[in-house]
């Protein structure tokens, strides 16, 4: 029987250990046991290979959870006053970029991002894909 369980379990102290919970759950259902049904051997070796895939799954299931729960208390780090800071300087240069342009091309600009079309020529070097501002000046665009 411990042979059964350890092919399954691979950890000595643990094959031990199932082998023990086995050997006491035959103790407290001996009655339940029907020879008809097979050998006493046969119903160990049942019990000890169903109980030795139970501490494998059982462990399995621990360790899935343990991630998860790890995953779900990991924090993301995020600085607040940061984000304000980089938003404020995006919107800012977004200004200076709208302050060099003709009212009309400012306004083409403006009705194009309403409408999510793509900027053309040189206005497009102060914009990112998701149409915010690059970290470039653009001047120098």
């Amino acid at each position: 029987m411990l042979g059964v369980i350890r092919r399954v379990l691979r950890d000595p102290a643990q094959s031990e250990e199932v082998a023990q919970e086995v050997l006491v759950e035959a103790w407290r259902t001996a009655t339940r046991f029907d020879p008809d049904r097979g050998g006493a051997t046969t119903w160990l070796l049942t019990m000890a290979h169903a109980r030795a895939v139970d501490r494998v799954r059982s462990a399995q299931a621990s360790t899935d959870r343990e991630d998860r729960v790890g995953r779900r208390d990991q924090v993301r780090e995020y600085d607040e006053v940061a984000e304000a800071v980089e938003t404020n300087l995006e919107h800012e240069a977004v200004r200076r970029c709208l302050g060099g342009l003709t009212d009309l091309q400012r306004e083409s600009v403006q009705a194009g991002v309403l409408r999510g079309l793509h900027l053309q020529g040189g206005v497009r070097a102060c914009w990112t894909p998701r149409w915010g501002p690059s970290r470039r000046d653009c001047a120098t665009g």
